[in-house]
Parts: structure tokens; C-alpha cells; sequence
């Protein structure tokens, strides 16, 4: 699930942010214990270490620009937020590692998430167990492209993040809670090229039936997930610009039977036809955009859950939160497939070319959802053959 990495190889341990978070003697035995599987360097911006003598295996810098090792062998290990886009930006892949989640995810950070989210136990699950942890569409989708001869969609696994609450661009007293399950990757970012997740959602949007399958089974389990912490009174979703809400067909399929007695489909409709957001301009214009464009059918009470495909600026999901609290609603919680991440380029990475210099591109079947890579002569490749290239440029 990590953006970058090829096959993990060295660990970057960001150890004074961590020190924010764990005592020393916590660390010093994780770095230890991970220094058996791999290479461990300590990322440490004071000139004294003071952990020093209690380590057995390490290599320390003091900034980014001394690590001399591949970084797409190469995780980051961090309690610092404001450190994830510059090591993405060295292709890096990141865990930030705490023990209260809600806290370490803000609002104005989930435009640059990291590949990872973990507790001291789960890192050490995920890096000396190798268990499987991730942001839930991400490993759905990943496990159902590993489904079973029999064509059975496995279970989901995963977790979701809590963001915190989002303000409406306009009225700062409406807000939503978003939650975040995956993450979206545009155009010309580096880890769009190869991320499944990302053509998923794409492919969601063209209604194709395995992508619909696969945001329904991983509903599910994000539903299961959210009614252990929380109640909801009524699921909804952010209604279409045309005549035909493609969201709402995830909700025919059978994962989603036991929830239906709380879906309100045409809860929210578009009033005034508006130009497409993505022509707008910033989450401001975007905002007026939209402005008074979409109104509710009914009166409604209790808390709503606000389903929605792409999470960009929030611009739509937020003028249908604040329609939702005019008809009634307490709270309102936001549930995207993906939330859009800000752009990573890098000038090292290259497209994959053919033999006769075509570039591959990553395609999904689009009866199976099996991701290959293509060329424009037609020469198909093996998706993690490819990837895997890629990535190790």
C-alpha cells in the first residue's frame, strides 16, 4: 500500500518528532528491533543524539538531502505532518506513526496524506509481520484485484482516518466531519500513473460494474466500521449535475442490503444547472460556483452521512452539508471514495517506453477490473512487471 516502494529496504526514523510522541527507551527498542529486517537510518536535526549508546545498528543525517540510499527501497517514519510532501517529493514513501489518530490528521493536512497512519504495535505488524494495513478503498481494491478462482470478493481490510472537521469556503459556521478511506491521485502526479485505486474511482465514474462492486463491498465494511464508533440516522448522497446520480448505484448492490432502511437517494437535488467544478478555479470560486445551486426534498432529523466519489476542495460536498442542516439534520458526517492529494513531480521519473518507444499506460479490463499496462503499438504487459520498473527507476 505504500506509494513509492518497490520492496522496502531501509527505514528513516524521524526520531525527535517521534520523541513527541514515545519515550526514548519505546523507540530505541523498535529501531533495534527493525534494524534485523532492515536498514536503519535516524533522522536527527540536533547536533547531540543522545540515544546513541542504546542503539545497536544505525546510520544517522541531519536533513533529506543527505540520505544516499534509493527512495523507492525507502520508508519514512515520522510524527511530523509538515515533513510528508518533502520526502514525497524524493519519492519517499511515509508512515506517520501515533497513538491518537484524530489528532495528527487536521483538516488543512489531508490534501498531503501519508501512505500510512499506524500505532507502535501496527508498525510493528505491518514492517516485521508484514499484516496488512492501509487506507480501506485502497486495500479493497487491492484485494479484489487478488480475489479467489472462484470470482469471490474478499472482505475489505484496512482502516479509516478521521480528519476532523471541514468549514463550508463561505459560511464558517457550517462544518462536517470528513472521514478519509483513500486517497486520489490527478493527472501528472508520479504515483497516478501506476495507482489502481485511482483508475477505480475513474472507472466508477464511467459506471463500470466491477468498480461499482468493489466501492459497494468496501462501503460495507466502512458503514460496520463507523456504527461501532457512531450512530447514523440517514445515508444520502451528493447529487449529480445531470440527470443520472451514478453514486446511487452502489446502493442497489446486495453488501448494502442491511443499510437501505437508512438511504434517502434524492434527498439533495440540483436546483440550477452549474458549470463542472474542475473549470471553476480555486475552492473559493468553486464555492460560489455552487452557491445556492442545490436544495433538499424534505425535513429530515439526527445525523447524516454524506457519501461522495472524489473529495477535491470540498466546495459541492460542503454547500450539500449546509442544505442537509437547513432540512433538519444535527450533524453531518462526509464519506468520499478518495480525497484528491496535491500534486507530487519529480523530474526523475520517466513513463515506461516499449521497444518501439511507446509509452505504456495502466488500463483496467473493463469486464474484470484486472489492471494491465498498454502501449500505443499494443504490446500489453503484466501490471506489477511494469510497476515495479517504474518504480525502481
Amino acid at each position: 500500500m505504500l506509494s513509492f516502494t518497490v520492496k522496502v529496504q531501509h527505514i528513516i526514523m524521524d526520531y525527535h518528532s517521534l520523541l513527541k510522541e514515545y519515550e526514548s527507551v519505546v523507540l530505541n527498542d523498535l529501531i533495534n528491533s527493525l534494524s534485523k529486517k532492515y536498514k536503519v537510518i535516524i533522522l536527527s536535526e540536533l547536533k547531540d543524539f543522545q540515544g546513541e549508546q542504546k542503539l545497536e545498528v544505525f546510520t544517522k543525517i541531519r536533513s533529506i538531502d543527505q540520505l544516499m540510499v534509493p527512495g523507492t527501497s525507502t520508508v519514512l517514519l515520522t510524527g511530523d505532518t509538515k515533513k510528508l510532501q518533502a520526502f514525497h517529493l524524493k519519492n519517499i514513501s511515509t508512515i506517520l506513526m501515533g497513538e491518537n489518530v484524530s489528532r495528527m490528521i487536521t483538516a488543512e493536512g489531508i490534501y498531503s496524506l501519508p501512505d500510512l497512519i499506524l500505532s507502535l504495535e501496527r508498525v510493528k505488524g505491518f514492517l516485521l509481520y508484514n499484516m496488512d494495513f492501509g487506507y480501506r478503498n485502497e486495500i479493497a481494491v487491492e484485494n479484489y484485484l487478488k480475489k479467489s478462482g472462484n470470482s469471490v470478493l474478499q472482505k475489505p481490510k484496512g482502516l479509516l482516518y478521521v480528519a476532523g472537521e471541514m468549514e463550508h469556503q463561505l459560511y464558517k459556521n457550517i462544518k462536517a466531519e470528513l472521514i478519509v478511506p483513500g486517497r486520489f491521485f490527478t493527472k501528472g502526479d508520479t504515483r497516478a500513473y501506476a495507482d489502481v485505486l485511482t483508475l477505480y474511482l475513474l472507472k466508477f465514474k464511467d459506471e463500470k460494474s466491477f468498480a461499482v462492486q468493489v466501492f459497494a463491498e468496501s462501503l460495507k465494511t466502512c458503514l460496520d466500521l463507523l456504527k461501532q464508533k457512531q450512530t447514523f440516522d440517514i445515508i444520502t448522497t451528493v447529487p449529480s449535475r445531470t440527470s443520472i446520480n451514478k453514486l446511487d448505484s452502489i446502493f442497489y448492490q446486495p453488501a448494502l442490503m442491511e443499510f437501505r432502511n437508512k438511504v434517502h437517494l434524492n434527498l439533495l437535488k440540483v436546483e440550477t444547472k452549474y458549470k463542472q467544478q474542475k473549470y471553476a478555479g480555486n475552492k473559493f470560486n468553486r464555492a460560489h460556483n455552487v452557491h445556492n445551486k442545490i436544495s433538499f426534498t424534505k425535513q429530515i432529523n439526527g445525523h447524516v452521512l454524506l457519501i461522495d466519489d472524489i473529495y477535491t476542495t470540498g466546495a459541492t460536498t460542503l454547500e450539500c452539508a449546509r442544505m442537509l442542516y437547513q432540512a433538519g439534520a444535527k450533524s453531518v458526517t462526509i464519506l468520499p471514495f478518495g480525497v484528491t492529494q496535491h500534486k507530487v513531480t519529480t523530474n526523475i521519473r520517466k513513463p515506461v517506453l516499449g521497444s518501439g518507444g511507446d509509452i505504456y499506460n495502466l488500463r483496467l479490463n473493463n469486464q474484470t477490473g484486472e489492471p494491465f499496462w498498454v502501449s500505443a503499438g499494443s504490446n500489453y504487459e503484466e501490471y506489477h512487471q511494469i510497476r515495479n520498473y517504474y518504480y525502481g527507476q
